[in-house]
C-alpha cells in the first residue's frame, strides 16, 4: 500500500474504537448469515469500513439488511482453486439498490483480517488521527 491521494471522495479515519465497534455491529450484527459456500471460518466484511466515518451506521443505517449483500465463494477452474465475489447474497433474493449506503460480504476470516490488518498497520505508519482522509485502491485500473 502506498500513501497517495486518490480519485473520488475519500474515507475519513474513525479513531474511536467504541464507535467503530458499534458501526460494525449495526452492519454485521444479528442480521448477517454466512454463505455456506464461503471457505470457513467466515466473517462479515463491511464497506465502507467500520473504522471510517462513512460507515453505513454513521450514515443512518440501522440494520445490515439494507446493505448490498455479497459472498466470497470457492471455485475450482482447470484444477486450480479460486475465490470469487458473487451475488446474490443472503438478502432474501432481493438486492438493495446500487445507491445503498453500505455493502457487506461473507468473507473468509484470513482474507478479511489480512486486508483489514494491513489497513490498520498503514494507518499507524501514516499517523492518521480521527477525521483524517484516506483513499482505498481496490485494484481496478479503469
Amino acid at each position: 500500500m502506498q500513501r497517495r491521494q486518490g480519485k473520488g471522495q475519500p474515507l475519513h479515519w474513525e479513531a474511536n474504537e467504541t464507535v467503530a465497534r458499534k458501526n460494525r455491529e449495526k452492519v454485521c450484527g444479528s442480521t448477517f448469515t454466512a454463505n455456506e459456500s464461503t471457505p470457513k471460518p467466515v466473517q462479515c466484511d463491511e464497506f465502507p469500513f467500520a473504522k471510517s466515518r462513512e460507515s453505513g451506521a454513521q450514515q443512518g443505517v440501522t440494520s445490515g439488511k439494507v446493505c448490498q449483500q455479497y459472498s466470497v465463494v470457492s471455485q475450482t477452474i482447470d484444477g486450480k482453486q479460486y475465490l470469487s465475489l458473487t451475488w446474490p447474497g443472503l438478502n432474501q433474493g432481493k438486492m438493495p439498490p446500487a445507491n445503498a449506503l453500505c455493502a457487506r460480504a461473507s468473507m473468509p476470516k484470513d482474507q478479511n483480517e489480512g486486508v483489514g490488518g494491513e489497513l490498520g498497520r498503514k494507518t499507524r505508519q501514516w499517523r492518521l488521527i480521527g477525521g483524517d482522509a484516506y483513499w482505498v485502491d481496490a485494484g481496478n485500473k479503469n
